[in-house]
């Protein structure tokens, strides 16, 4: 093999290699490489290829077929290609021991296959002891060459191997086949090593009982120690290898035999990894294959793998996923695959994006060649690709599995010259668009959705997106779900009006924003946006996560929401652009959610997006206007804490859905004002974090953010002696194992006596709107009664000489402590009048159930409370 590069992942060095072979064969008629010829012992019949051990020297004692295979490596072919395997057999002394011709063939876009035959006898011992050479030809070309030898070996009766065997309780005379099969690698390890043997025979699942990987785990010891006594040891003390020994980690044993057999020193390196100490895995298994693939086919590359500083500690999903792309694209583009392991894109936390860019790239180059030629001479492409830049290689890549000559057209777009955020965007929707589930469908398909095929079909689009187009581009995804009508006028440049601005943030830098209309806006939209994003990435702490926020308003949100945040763009329903129909803090309001939807998104529970995107606005809410850090949401019907909701697994539009706004942004109030604001904020910011890269110290499995990350980013945030209170609040909402706390309840007395000598004499709640005091109650069923239920206030005071106004401040509580209701109101006493009666309508809108539980209403005046009634509500 080519030498492997010496690489210095700290704090090891990586491995230069101990042999230095010629290159593979080319074979011109398959346009092939032929990369391996190896050889293992077989009996009569299949035998599968997993269960195969590789080596040279074969006993006569046990020996009874010789299998040689040869691996073969090739760009994806046009066609099949059929051709035929020429074999010889020859002794030392150059004469044909035996010749075989045997059929092959290469695929439609196959990049690798294998081929195996060979010669023996259904029983061992008739061979001759010999050196024999094997000869495979293609055509009339030799591509392949290898030796192996028969030996005369034997397995000792006494002596110290005799005292070995007898410990294990297979181990006597006389000896079956199978026996001898495992007896006589043992024997070789004792001559090797006794040592090494005697601690082979101490693996109490080898010494109990013989089992078929019993007896391949002596074979590979006995090969391994023959190329590398000191890995020989390295891995008898291996934990996994002394408890039972699973397919996937015999597999690995065995490819770290064939590392060794072309490279001890980078065999032992790889032994060293963290994760091949503890069990394997299968996705560590097929790790450790593609790593034995490149270093056979691709040593270059392994050289640039082995300085990544998180290969050789616990391997996660996306880690072994990168490596084995990259396997796959160094199949069809060694350079490309090298350049890309080279980039930081993957020389720090690998994410899921990293693995589906490599992925992508991989699949590119199977739709068309040319596509990754040209994009990976693109600067934006060679001078290290960004996670933006990434990303539009991944949305390419899904969208080639959709529609082959989609992903081709797309990549020769002018918008792909340079770089631009939107562009990232306007993949992203495309790639959307392409997975939508067509209302016909009743199982998903791989064709790309009717809606994509319109847009690419659009004269607009199939002319060529250009930078200016991009924005709209990005729209279209949540545009065509939601009011496809609207696509055509959105592409035509003369129905649309595009405000833009860019702004410098603290932490992410330039930012560019665009508000797009199809109608006439408010003037302080823009200002409102900015303000939000500013709002949003200073109480985060962390770098915006767009370059481009992009806002349309139209019809077009998800049904029953007045805005929705697709990821590619925001859209809201235009009155929100609108001064008389939104205030100017509604609207900001509106804006600061959907904009934090940029940080909290993709959760595996909606309670952990809406949550705390409702907390953030509450937060930008407060900086902007003075009104409290409060919910924003009332109380939840539905369910009674968090894990009830989860069970329900309510989707949007359900009136169970709206739940994830109340009892998800209550939790993260409760936790606010138990924490000071800074150990809060760090909490909340390593949430955040969790979400983008799978934290090994959090015991929270993958970065889909559950309950266990909430609790995690909390107590690792919390100062020492408030992790309890922690917990109790999470136990509190999630489960309800904890009670509601009243501890920031208002507890002070009411005084009724207001100024002028006005005095409160009643506060009662009734269900009849006619004000009778024999009605009023202090609970009642919620299933006799939608809304509509009335606070009466009863005042006297002096004669009234001038008309005036008295405003007075209600709140609204839930048993939870949370105000869920914070409004003025204005009370008028006329001329003459001694007593004065004050309605006004409580809990939810007319026509919504109630939650069940306690429920309080408080009433201020310039900060005095003046009255409080308290009620229950059953069921």
């Amino acid at each position: 093999m080519a030498p492997v590069p010496t690489a210095t992942p700290p704090p090891k060095v990586a491995p230069s290699p101990a042999v230095e072979e010629s290159p593979p064969a080319y074979i011109p008629s398959l346009n092939a490489r032929a990369t391996e010829l190896r050889f293992y012992e077989k009996g009569w019949g299949p035998q599968s290829r997993e269960e195969a051990v590789y080596r040279t020297t074969f006993s006569r004692l046990t020996t009874r077929y010789v299998n040689w295979e040869l691996n073969l490596a090739y760009p994806p072919q046009p066609e099949r290609i059929d051709y035929e395997i020429d074999v010889v057999f020859y002794r030392s002394d150059s004469s044909v021991f035996h010749r075989q011709s045997i059929k092959a063939h290469v695929d439609k876009s196959w990049t690798n296959s294998y081929r195996s035959w060979g010669t023996g006898w259904r029983q061992p011992r008739q061979w001759q002891t010999d050196l024999y050479r094997v000869e495979l030809s293609i055509e009339g070309e030799v591509v392949a060459s290898g030796e192996f030898e028969i030996v005369d070996s034997r397995i000792p009766v006494e002596g110290p191997f005799a005292g070995l065997t007898e410990a294990l309780a297979w181990g006597s005379l006389p000896w079956s086949f199978e026996e001898e099969l495992a007896l006589l690698p043992l024997a070789g390890l004792m001559e090797t090593d006794p040592k090494l043997a005697s601690d082979a025979v101490s693996l109490s699942w080898v010494r109990e009982s013989l089992t078929d990987e019993g007896t391949r785990v002596f074979q590979l010891l006995d090969v391994l120690a023959k190329e590398d006594i000191d890995l020989a040891r390295r891995v008898i003390g291996l934990p996994w290898l002394a408890d039972d020994i699973t397919k996937d980690e015999w597999l690995a044993l065995r490819t770290l035999t064939l590392l060794a057999s072309r490279d001890a020193e980078l065999a032992k390196f790889i032994a060293d990894f963290e994760w091949l100490n503890d069990e394997i895995t299968e996705d560590e298994r097929r790790t450790i294959d593609a790593l034995q693939d490149i270093a056979v086919e691709h040593p270059s590359l392994v050289g640039i793998l082995l300085s990544l500083p998180w290969l050789s500690d616990q391997l996660t999903e996306s880690e072994g996923l990168v490596i084995r792309h990259l396997r796959s694209l160094s199949k069809r583009d060694p350079q490309v695959a090298e350049q890309i392991a080279g980039m930081h894109l993957v020389g720090g936390f690998i994410r899921k994006l990293h693995r589906d860019t490599v992925w992508a790239l991989w699949k590119l180059h199977d739709v068309d060649t040319p596509i990754l030629s040209s994009l990976s001479a693109r600067e934006w492409f060679t001078d290290s690709l960004s996670d933006d830049e990434a990303e539009l290689i991944a949305d390419l890549g899904f969208i080639a599995r959709r529609s082959e000559t989609a992903a081709i057209s797309i990549s020769r777009m002018p918008f792909l010259e340079t770089f631009e955020p939107a562009d990232t965007l306007a993949t992203e929707a495309l790639r959307r668009l392409a997975s939508l589930k067509d209302d016909t469908e009743e199982t998903d398909s791989e064709e790309p959705s009717e809606q994509f095929k319109r847009v690419m079909e659009h004269p607009n689009i199939s002319d060529g997106i250009t930078d200016e187009e991009t924005k709209i581009v990005a729209t279209l995804k949540g545009v065509s779900e939601n009011n496809p009508g609207l696509v055509d006028t959105l592409l035509d440049s003369d129905k649309v009006v595009l405000e833009e601005r860019t702004i410098s943030l603290p932490l992410a830098g330039e930012v560019q924003l665009s508000i797009i209309r199809t109608r006439p806006g408010a003037e302080r939209t823009m200002d409102l946006v900015e303000n939000a994003v500013r709002s949003a990435e200073e109480f985060m702490g962390a770098p915006f996560p767009k370059r481009h926020v992009i806002y349309l308003f139209a019809e077009a949100q998800t049904p029953s929401y007045a805005g929705t945040n697709f990821g590619t763009n925001i859209t809201s329903y235009p009155k929100v652009d609108d001064e008389n129909e939104y205030s100017a803090e509604s609207a900001f309001r509106h804006f600061a959610h959907e904009v934090s939807h940029y940080y909290w998104r993709g959760s595996d529970n909606d309670w952990i997006d809406e949550g705390p995107a409702n907390f953030v606005s509450s937060i930008a809410v407060n900086a902007e206007y003075g009104h409290p850090i409060s919910p924003e949401e009332r109380p939840c019907v539905h369910a009674s804490n968090i894990a009830e909701l989860e069970s329900l697994e309510p989707e949007q539009g359900e009136p169970e859905f709206s739940c994830n706004y109340s009892l998800g942004e209550r939790i993260f109030h409760d936790l606010y004002r138990n924490m000071d604001d800074t150990a809060f904020r760090s909490g909340f910011r390593r949430l955040y974090l969790l979400s983008q890269i799978d934290d090994q110290d959090d015991d929270c499995e993958e970065t889909k953010l559950t309950i266990c990350h909430v609790e995690a980013a909390f107590k690792a945030a919390a100062p020492e002696g408030t992790a309890v209170t922690i917990e109790k609040v999470i136990n509190r909402w999630y489960d309800g194992s904890e009670p509601y706390s009243t501890s920031h309840v208002d507890a002070t007395t009411a005084d009724p006596n207001l100024p002028d000598g006005v005095l409160l004499t009643q506060s009662y709640i009734s269900l009849d709107k006619d004000r009778r005091e024999e009605t009023k109650i202090d609970r009642f069923s919620a299933s006799d009664v939608l809304g509509k239920v009335r606070l009466y206030l009863h005042f006297s005071f002096p004669e009234v000489q001038e008309e005036r106004e008295l405003t007075l401040v209600l709140v609204e509580y839930y048993g939870d402590s949370f105000a869920y209701n914070v409004r003025d109101r204005t009370v008028t006493f006329r001329t003459g009048w001694t007593t004065s009666w004050h309605g006004t309508n409580i809990g939810p809108a007319s026509g919504r159930k109630w939650a069940i539980g306690r429920y309080g209403v408080y009433v201020y005046h310039e900060g005095q409370k003046v009255a409080q009634v308290e009620y229950e509500v059953t069921p």
